[in-house]
């Protein structure tokens, strides 16, 4: 009765959120539509004679490239929906969030042994919805819950990747997940330490819509058009983001239209003043810790070898203290895998707000399925982080910031802590 309640009160709040704004959702189907279109999204401006297809209230600015974050795989993905009213994209896509999230719950406690491991899961589940992290997802509309879902999904397919069905859609969900955020890539690397554990045609046919994929885009020209101008434009805002000169040229006037896409911009006013929603979304990221310290700007070199410096000390003690393992955990591989991107993740030198935070669904749930209290540190600080991601104290100034380094913490630990039947013959296990 307890978790229905508060999932009734999470969604009732979420469709009042849902009233209030488009937001980041409204750039995605946007950028959608002129890929589709054939145009370029990166440096696109919009113009009075262009219509209400690519009309983004909030894309008015006087940078030359477009306010884009959004891969062109990411953008193809969405061409089924993209011609649909602005405001039906709105309810799928908090639909998708909280289908996303059941499942997730729900093959979590499917693998789970125990009714404990199933009531920490569950308990883990329902709290995330009243996280900062999940109220600032709902009020963009961003994408990031993607990224957790599908390598969730890898990790539960990986279970049994000796069977070429399984290891074929590992392919399929690796390539996915890197082509819609290029740095998840770093997640994969300790699976490299049990890759010789299977046969080369499993290998090959993990590999096969892996290399089907690249060797699209490169033959592609329009995609290698598309894939060259979204990486320009990242560098673009790396550059804005750190402080560093730009290219201008003269802003365009949004008309500020009341009705399009289904919606209306006075209605929506009016639903702000009803359902009042206080912003508590912090930017947590290394960088601004460094500049509130240091009160300078960041180095993007210092932050990328920075982080490419942890990864690679991470690695290679992950290595020495799994080689003489027997039975090698998938959960912890997974859970270490993710840490790394979590690292990458967290000192990216782009400005991002509190919607980050869901991508750490993924290990908070599989957490889950190997609770012990005899892990009981690395529980304690899972726990800590998560009532930290949800209060807002003002006495507390960055808690939802220290919530996220403590789960870094905690994710580190847990990955390092195998069971005592991990030894014995070398093979995999799901925990």
């Amino acid at each position: 009765m307890i978790a229905a309640f508060c999932i009734w009160k999470a969604i009732n709040r979420d469709l009042n959120l849902l009233k209030i704004s488009e937001a980041d959702l409204r750039n995605r189907i946007v950028d959608a539509k002129l890929q589709k279109d054939g145009k370029d999204p990166s440096f696109y401006e919009w113009k009075k004679e262009h219509g209400l297809r690519y009309y983004d209230p909030n894309n008015f600015d006087s940078l030359h490239v477009s306010n884009i974050t959004a891969s062109p795989f990411f953008h193809e993905l969405l061409y089924p929906i993209a011609e649909f009213p602005q405001r039906t994209i709105k309810i799928l896509w908090l639909q998708s969030q909280y289908l996303f999230l059941f499942i997730m719950t729900f093959l979590s406690m499917y693998l789970s042994k125990g009714m404990l491991n199933r009531l920490v899961i569950l308990t883990f589940s329902i709290a995330f919805l009243f996280t900062e992290a999940w109220k600032s997802l709902t009020v963009t509309g961003q994408l990031y819950l993607f990224i957790s879902f599908l390598f969730f999904h890898f990790f539960y397919f990986f279970r049994k990747f000796k069977q070429l069905p399984y290891a074929f859609v590992c392919g399929v969900i690796c390539i996915m997940l890197i082509l819609i955020r290029p740095n998840v890539v770093f997640a994969f690397l300790p699976f490299l330490i049990i890759a010789g554990m299977f046969s080369v045609r499993t290998k090959l046919v993990f590999l096969l819509p892996v290399a089907g994929f690249l060797l699209f885009i490169a033959g592609n020209s329009s995609e290698r058009y598309l894939w060259q101008t979204y990486f320009n434009s990242v560098k673009q805002y790396v550059r804005f983001h750190s402080g560093q000169a730009m290219v201008f040229e003269e802003e365009t006037k949004s008309p500020g239209y009341n009705e399009w896409g289904g919606l209306n911009m006075r209605a929506m006013d009016k639903a702000i003043k009803q359902y009042s929603h206080l912003n508590y979304s912090e930017n947590g990221f290394f960088f601004v810790l460094i500049d509130n310290v240091f009160h300078k700007r960041h180095s993007t070199a210092f932050l990328f070898w920075s982080s490419f410096f942890l990864i690679v000390v991470a690695l290679a003690i992950f290595w020495w203290y799994t080689k003489n393992w027997g039975n090698i955990p998938i959960i912890n591989i997974s859970i270490f895998g993710y840490y790394l991107y979590m690292i990458l993740d967290l000192f990216s030198p782009v400005y991002r707000h509190q919607y980050y935070t869901v991508q750490r669904l993924m290990p908070l749930l599989v957490s889950g399925i190997i609770f012990s209290s005899k892990k009981w540190l690395s529980y304690t600080l899972i726990f800590a982080g998560l009532v930290l991601n949800i209060i807002n104290i003002p006495a507390i100034p960055i808690e939802h910031t220290m919530g996220e380094y403590i789960w870094l913490v905690a994710f580190l630990l847990l990955s390092f802590t195998f069971s005592e039947s991990g030894m014995g013959n070398k093979k995999l296990r799901v925990a």
